[in-house]
C-alpha cells in the first residue's frame, strides 16, 4: 500500500507542477527549438530524461544560462507531446506522429516514452503498416517489435503480398521476408516474388536471379510445378539456365515423379538448349521415359512438335508406348507433323510403327483412310483397305459386362455363358464401378479395388488424397477422380500411381460423364441442365471441340459412348425436378456434331432404366429386372462393315439377379467367339 500511496502522491505533485508551469515565472529552465520556447522545471526534466540529467546535473553551460538549444532533427510538436507526458502521464500517438515522438524520445533518452511508442506499433500491426513498423523497429533497435512484425507477416503472408506496401518495398526487404516464410506453400511464396517483380517489371526483372538463389532451396516438385512454367522464368534465358543447372540437373534421378503433360515439354527443351555434358544426356533419358509411359496424356499437346524425329520415333516404338491403343499413336503422329510441310516426308518412316490390327474398322474408315497423308500414297491406301477387309474375316468379338448393385454390394459378371454373381460385400456398397481397357474396378474413395476375370476382388493402392468425390471414370488407361472445388486426382493403371492434377476443372452438380475417343464428355447438370463440355486431359487449358447444348436439360443422368455416338439416359427433368425422371434417350453424334432423340418405340421400359453402358457395337440399358441391348446397324462400304445407328432392341430378363434399384454397369473384357 505504501508504494501506491507514494505513486499517487508523485502523480499529484507532477500534476500540480503542470498547473504551475502555466505561469512562466515559476519555471526554471527553457528548451528552445528554432524560435519556439518550451518552459519547464529542471527537476521534472532530469527525472524523466537521461539527456537532461547529463546537462543539468553538474555546472554546465546550459545549467548556468538556464536554457538549451535542441537540434532541429527533433520535431517541436513531438517534443511538446513528450513534455506534456512528463507532467500529465498522458500521451496521444498515431501513425502520423509516432516516428517524430520516437525520434525525440531516443535523442532525449526518455525510455518510458520509447516503450510506449513500441507498444503502440505492436498493438496496431496491419497489412498496410507492417513494413513501416518493421522499419522503425529496425532503425530504433527494438528486437521484440521486429519479432512481432515478422510473426504478423508469417501469419498473413498470403494477404500481405497483395498490398502496395509489399510491392513497393526494397529488394532486400522482400528477400528477407521470403526467407522468413519458407514454410508456406510454394505457390504463395512464388506469388509474392511475382507480385514484387511485376510491380515494376522494367526495373526489377534483372533481380529475379536474387530470388532464385533462395528458391533453389525449395523441393524439386515445388520448383518444377509452380515456378519454372511461369513466364518470368520460361521467357528469361538466364533464369531458365539457373534453375535447370542448379536444381533440375542436380536432381535428375528424381525429377521423373514430378513431370506432367505440360512441363515435360519444357524439360525436353532444356535438354536441347543446355546439352553439354553427361548430366544433360541422363536428363533427356528421364524425360523421354516419361513421354513413353504417358503418351496417352501428351499425344494431343501442341508442344509435341518440338520433339526431334529420332526422339519421337523412339517414343512411338517403345515398349511403354505399346500399352496404349493405336488411335493414340496415330493421333500423336498427325499432331507431331501438324503445321510443318517438311515433315510429310517423315510419315513413311513413322507409319509402319503403327499396328493397324489393333485399330477398329470405324477408326480406319473414318479417320485413317480419308487423311491426306494416306490418300497421297497408293501403297498406304491399299494397306488400309486390306486391313479393313481382314477385320471382317476375323472372329467376331463379343463384349462382356459388369453389373454392380449398390444396394447389396453384389457384383454380377456377364460371361458368354451367362451371369455369375459374387457374394455381397458391405465394404463395396456405395462404391463407383469403373470399366475400360479390358479391366474392371470399383472405387470407394480413397480405396480402389480391381475385379479379376473370375469375379474376385483385389485391393489396389489407396489414394493418399483426402477429398470428396463428385464423379469418376476410366479414360485412356487412367482413372480420373473429380473432387469438389475444381480439383481432380488420377490413378495411372500402368504404373499404379496416384497424383493430384496441378490444374483445376470444375464440374456442376448433377453432371454425367463418359469416355470417348475425343476425350471425356461431361453432360447434364448446371444451371439449366444442359451443361456440355469435352475435356481433353492432354490439353487441360484448351477447348478441343464445342459441344452444342442438349435439347432438353436433365440432371444426374447416365451416359455411354458407342463408336462416334453418345447416349444420355434417365436423369431428372431440370424444369420439373420434383415430378420424376425423364424417359427419353438423347443421342449426340460426333460426326454430325448434333443432338437427336432416340425413337421412343424401342423403349418399352425406359421409365425404369437404372444404368447404361456402351460395348463394341451395342448399347445396353439395365432396368429393375430387364436388360435391353440396342444393336448398331452395319452398312457395307468397300467391303467393310461400318456402325451406323441402333436398328433393333432386344429386351430380356436378367436371370439370377435380384431386382435392381441402384446399380451401375460397365463394359469389361472382350472375348473372341
Amino acid at each position: 500500500m505504501n508504494f501506491w500511496r507514494k505513486r499517487e502522491r508523485g502523480l499529484h505533485l507532477v500534476t500540480a507542477l503542470d498547473i504551475i508551469r502555466a505561469n512562466p515565472n515559476t519555471c526554471d529552465f527553457e528548451v528552445r527549438f528554432c524560435g519556439q520556447v518550451f518552459r519547464a522545471h529542471r527537476a521534472v526534466l532530469m527525472a524523466s530524461s537521461d539527456y537532461f540529467k547529463s546537462i543539468l546535473a553538474r555546472d554546465t553551460t546550459e545549467f548556468k544560462q538556464g536554457f538549451v538549444e535542441v537540434s532541429a532533427v527533433i520535431n517541436a510538436a513531438a517534443f511538446k507531446k513528450c513534455l506534456e507526458y512528463l507532467y500529465t502521464g498522458e500521451i496521444t500517438i498515431d501513425f502520423n506522429t509516432v516516428e517524430g515522438i520516437l525520434r525525440a524520445s531516443r535523442i532525449l533518452i526518455m525510455k518510458e516514452i520509447d516503450e510506449i511508442c513500441f507498444d503502440f506499433l505492436k498493438e496496431n500491426l496491419s497489412l498496410n503498416k507492417t513494413l513501416y513498423v518493421l522499419s522503425l523497429a529496425t532503425v530504433y533497435d527494438s528486437p521484440s517489435t521486429v519479432e512481432d512484425a515478422l510473426k504478423f507477416v508469417i501469419r498473413h503472408y498470403a494477404e500481405f503480398i497483395e498490398t502496395d506496401e509489399f510491392k513497393a518495398s526494397d529488394i532486400e526487404v522482400a528477400i528477407e521476408l521470403l526467407r522468413s516464410v519458407l514454410s508456406h506453400p510454394t505457390e504463395v511464396l512464388w506469388r509474392g516474388v511475382v507480385n514484387w517483380i511485376e510491380y515494376d517489371i522494367a526495373k526489377r526483372n534483372g533481380d529475379l536471379i536474387r530470388f532464385l538463389e533462395e528458391i533453389k532451396q525449395f523441393n524439386l516438385e515445388s520448383t518444377l510445378v509452380h515456378i519454372f512454367p511461369h513466364p518470368l522464368v520460361s521467357k528469361n534465358r538466364e533464369a531458365t539456365k539457373f534453375i535447370v543447372t542448379n536444381v533440375f540437373f542436380e536432381h535428375r534421378a528424381n525429377i521423373w515423379r514430378y513431370l506432367d503433360p505440360i512441363n515435360c515439354f519444357l524439360a525436353y527443351n532444356w535438354t536441347q538448349d543446355y546439352n553439354s555434358d553427361q548430366r544433360h544426356a541422363d536428363f533427356l533419358t528421364v524425360v523421354l521415359k516419361y513421354m513413353k509411359s504417358y503418351l496417352n496424356r501428351i499425344f494431343e499437346n501442341d508442344q509435341l512438335v518440338i520433339l526431334k524425329k529420332e526422339d519421337f520415333a523412339t517414343i512411338l516404338a517403345s515398349k511403354e508406348a505399346s500399352f496404349f491403343c493405336e488411335t493414340v499413336r496415330w493421333k500423336a503422329i498427325i499432331n507431331w507433323m501438324k503445321g510443318d510441310k517438311s515433315r510429310e516426308a517423315d510419315f513413311d518412316d513413322l507409319f509402319p510403327l503403327l499396328d493397324l490390327r489393333n485399330m477398329s474398322v470405324n477408326f480406319l474408315q473414318d479417320y485413317i483412310r480419308p487423311h491426306p497423308l494416306i490418300q497421297r500414297s497408293q501403297q498406304h491406301k491399299e494397306l488400309i483397305t486390306d486391313e479393313m477387309f481382314l477385320h471382317t474375316q476375323r472372329k467376331t468379338r463379343v463384349n462382356s459386362c459388369l453389373l454392380f448393385d449398390n444396394t447389396t454390394g453384389h457384383l454380377h459378371c456377364h460371361y458368354p455363358v451367362g451371369w455369375q454373381s459374387s457374394p455381397p460385400s458391405k465394404k463395396l456398397v456405395t462404391g463407383t464401378l469403373l470399366g475400360g481397357n479390358g479391366e474392371g474396378y470399383i472405387l470407394k474413395f480413397p480405396k480402389l479395388y480391381k475385379i479379376r476375370p473370375n469375379g474376385a476382388i483385389e485391393t489396389k493402392q489407396s489414394s493418399p488424397i483426402v477429398a470428396v468425390v463428385k464423379i469418376a471414370l476410366i479414360h485412356s488407361g487412367v482413372i480420373y477422380v473429380f473432387h469438389e472445388l475444381g480439383k481432380h486426382s488420377t490413378f495411372d493403371l500402368s504404373h499404379c500411381k496416384w497424383r493430384m492434377a496441378s490444374h483445376s476443372f470444375d464440374i456442376p452438380e448433377g453432371t454425367g460423364v463418359c469416355s470417348t475417343e475425343e476425350g471425356m464428355l461431361f453432360l447434364g447438370g448446371g444451371d439449366d441442365g444442359k451443361f456440355t463440355k469435352l475435356y481433353d486431359p492432354a490439353k487441360p487449358y484448351e477447348v478441343s471441340r464445342q459441344i452444342p447444348p442438349m435439347q432438353y436439360g436433365r440432371s444426374h443422368a447416365t451416359c455411354a459412348a458407342v463408336g462416334t455416338s453418345v447416349f444420355l439416359v434417365r436423369g431428372q427433368d431440370h424444369f420439373e425436378f420434383s415430378s420424376g425422371s425423364r424417359t427419353d434417350v438423347q443421342v449426340y453424334s460426333f460426326k454430325a456434331n448434333s443432338w437427336s432423340i432416340l425413337n421412343e418405340s424401342y423403349l418399352t421400359f425406359a421409365d425404369n432404366v437404372v444404368c447404361c453402358c456402351g460395348l463394341d457395337s451395342a448399347f445396353l440399358m439395365v432396368g429393375y429386372k430387364t436388360i435391353a441391348v440396342g444393336s448398331m446397324s452395319r452398312k457395307r462400304r468397300e467391303g467393310v462393315l461400318q456402325l451406323q445407328e441402333i436398328s433393333a432392341w432386344e429386351v430380356s430378363t436378367i436371370k439370377d439377379v435380384p431386382m435392381l434399384r441402384h446399380a451401375q454397369i460397365a463394359g469389361w473384357i472382350l472375348h473372341e467367339m
